[in-house]
């Protein structure tokens, strides 16, 4: 019935529908092909890079879920058997009080306890086999984190890790964020659903193999070790390399293990942060995600600019950024024509600029001049 009126619908007003498809459709290929407004295209597409990160971190936590509810068919299936039962006992005696017992004087039947007392057991019932088939949170951080193509792992529940995830959110990285603190704190449990976070009741929990071989690490970009203690960064280190021999590790000059430098040569692709005091500086920078007011930024020629001149991009960032030069093939030029493969030297006069240009591009390349501080002797 609802079909047939929306094909009459379409018949009596076919000619309107067909003029709007039409403008529609040419209001899409003017909005894409016309140069006034790629500005505006740039905006669309930030903030649908942005939308599609946000979904893309719910449709991993759905496929987490997903496997949850796998491990849990046969607690499912018990319910249910449990429930028809229940329904058909009820049924039975329904049936026999209302055919039966009224028609021939017969006794009535009824359950020899409340009906409350059946729920209670039930879900008394229901604890018990949800206690027994629930993964435990480790298994549960680890479907959710193991669903996603790249995370960045971060170890810490201090004041420095409680900056840095701030830092990444603030450039939309939260959502390829995963957090593994050692420590209870209310920052840690406030921390937004975007970030996928695993408290631990202990910190010697980090000390165990058992942590490392459910998480497995396989899809770590980079592991980001804060903790303040230098043995449970050793513990991080090893176990995390044994998972994943390639992966970035970041970490910490005052928390370093000593064995690393006993073994120098066997830990390749370990970072070790020197300056305490521009530590998240240091961090991002590691990271190639960009500092809150950085000196270079070299970014990939987005496709949009491919072809057209670099000052484009100053005037679609409202003279946020200030073009440099360009890079190409090893060498900084400077021309009125990007070409796919060059890196546009920046510098950006506003952090915020920073989230965009990554959604924009999907990455970074920080490159930081010394400073005049560091060049004067002592």
């Amino acid at each position: 019935m609802v079909l047939r009126q929306i094909i009459d619908f379409i018949n009596a007003h076919s000619l309107v529908l067909l003029v709007f498809f039409v403008l529609v459709g040419v209001g899409l290929i003017l909005f894409v092909a016309l140069p006034p407004f790629r500005g505006l295209r740039i905006r669309v597409k930030i903030r649908l890079g942005r939308l599609r990160s946000k979904l893309g971190h719910y449709w991993y936590s759905l496929i987490g879920v997903v496997r949850l509810f796998s491990a849990m068919k046969m607690l499912i299936l018990v319910l249910a058997g449990i429930g028809v039962l229940i329904f058909l006992v009820l049924l039975v005696i329904d049936a026999w009080n209302i055919y039966v017992a009224t028609p021939h004087g017969l006794p009535e039947l009824g359950l020899p306890f409340p009906l409350w007392r059946l729920l209670f057991v039930m879900g008394w019932i229901l604890g018990a086999l949800m206690s027994f088939f629930m993964k435990p949170k480790v298994k549960k951080f680890a479907d959710k984190v193991n669903a996603k193509p790249n995370v960045f792992y971060v170890f810490g529940s201090n004041q420095l890790t409680e900056m840095l995830l701030n830092k990444l959110m603030a450039l939309g990285m939260g959502v390829k964020t995963a957090l593994i603190a050692g420590k209870k704190r209310l920052w840690v449990e406030n921390l937004p659903g975007e970030i996928n976070k695993l408290i631990l009741d202990n910190p010697e929990e980090l000390k165990t193999d058992t942590l490392y071989e459910i998480v497995t690490f396989s899809n770590a970009s980079r592991v980001i070790v804060l903790v303040d203690n230098p043995d449970l960064a050793g513990h991080i280190i090893t176990n995390v390399r044994k998972r994943n021999p390639d992966v970035e590790l970041i970490l910490l000059s005052n928390n370093k293990p000593a064995f690393l430098d006993l073994s120098a040569g066997k830990f390749e692709n370990v970072q070790i942060i020197e300056d305490t005091e521009a530590i998240l500086r240091e961090l991002t920078g590691k990271l190639a995600l960009g500092y809150d007011r950085p000196n270079v930024i070299a970014l990939p020629s987005p496709r949009e600019y491919v072809g057209r001149s670099p000052t484009l991009l100053e005037k679609d960032f409202k003279r946020h950024v200030k073009v440099l030069g360009i890079r190409r093939n090893g060498s900084i030029i400077e021309t009125n024509q990007l070409q796919k493969g060059d890196h546009i030297l920046l510098y950006i006069g506003k952090s915020e600029i920073l989230g965009e240009l990554l959604q924009l591009t999907g990455e970074l390349t920080v490159r930081e001049k010394e400073s005049a501080k560091k060049e004067e002797p002592e």
